[in-house]
């Protein structure tokens, strides 16, 4: 569940290379201490589920175009650090906390049943966080062109002993910046 989890938080054609956000040093393996979003009300799921909530992601104010400002990076790195964050403390419902409710919609539409009831099993008990050998580390940040009001990053992660790179796709939601798609990028 957790790879699944991570999988999900961590979209794009090609990305331009940019350094990570100044306040962040790579490699970083976030801290499950530092999990401190609320957490996604179990309720929210099961009316998406159900279909009695229409997600909608709310367009941003000012449109972007070109590379992402210093700015804009530093507050894309902290979604990113912040959701492992959760991952490594293995809590799924705040970790979800940082995505789109219409990424939510896609993960949970293919079979709601199963997935809501994996979500409940997981938000009805207190697990342990993470053994620090298990615990992802964010090992490299790249930021993409922006467009369509979105903007792009690619992470490297380590996961234990298992390595990979996806690609995120943020869009602003509700004032807030969110995970709207997930991929594994693809490394030439």
């Amino acid at each position: 569940m957790r790879r699944i989890l991570f999988l999900a938080l961590l979209t794009s054609t090609w990305l331009l290379p940019r350094d990570a956000s100044a306040d962040v040093v790579l490699p970083i393996t976030p801290d499950p201490a530092d999990c401190v979003a609320d957490p996604i009300d179990i309720e929210t799921l099961v009316a998406l589920a159900s279909g009695f909530a229409t997600p909608v992601a709310l367009a941003v104010q000012t449109p972007l175009a070109g590379t992402p400002t210093s700015e804009l990076l530093d507050r894309l790195t902290e979604v990113v650090v912040a959701s492992t964050a959760c991952t490594n403390a293995n809590q799924p419902l705040r970790a979800l906390s940082y995505f789109t409710e219409d990424y939510l919609l896609d993960r949970i539409s293919d079979e709601p049943a199963i997935t809501l009831g994996h979500l409940q099993a997981a938000a009805s008990r207190h697990p342990d966080v993470a053994a620090v050998e298990d615990r992802v580390t964010i090992t490299s940040l790249s930021a993409g062109p922006t467009g369509d009001g979105a903007a792009f990053l690619e992470v490297g992660t380590l996961a234990g002993t298992e390595a990979q790179v996806v690609s995120l796709r943020l869009i602003v939601e509700d004032t807030v910046w969110r995970i709207d798609q997930v991929s594994e990028a693809i490394i030439d």
